[in-house]
């Protein structure tokens, strides 16, 4: 499986992704960085169980831990967000 370039590594898990995106050598790089002002954070709890914190230090992607290291869904739905589920 590849991801952005000709490595042969594995497709990074969803937290490991902005650290590997950020990198200005992988193709994806330029659509990273037109999204990477839209992008709220990252799970705190997803981040630590893929071992991806560290990677999201360079891109400055927040760690979102609102609740037991995940993000609060009551939180998003009182900002008007919706949950799809399909």
């Amino acid at each position: 499986m590849r991801f952005g370039s000709s490595s042969t590594a594995p497709a990074p898990s969803g937290p490991q992704r902005p650290g590997v995106l950020s990198d200005p050598e992988r193709k994806s790089h330029k659509l990273w960085e037109s999204v990477t002002d839209t992008v709220a954070g990252a799970c705190g709890y997803c981040a630590g169980a893929f071992d991806a914190a560290n990677s999201l230090h360079h891109p400055k992607v927040h760690l979102i831990d609102d609740y037991h290291g995940h993000p609060s869904i009551r939180a998003l739905l009182a900002d008007g967000y919706q949950v799809l589920t399909f």
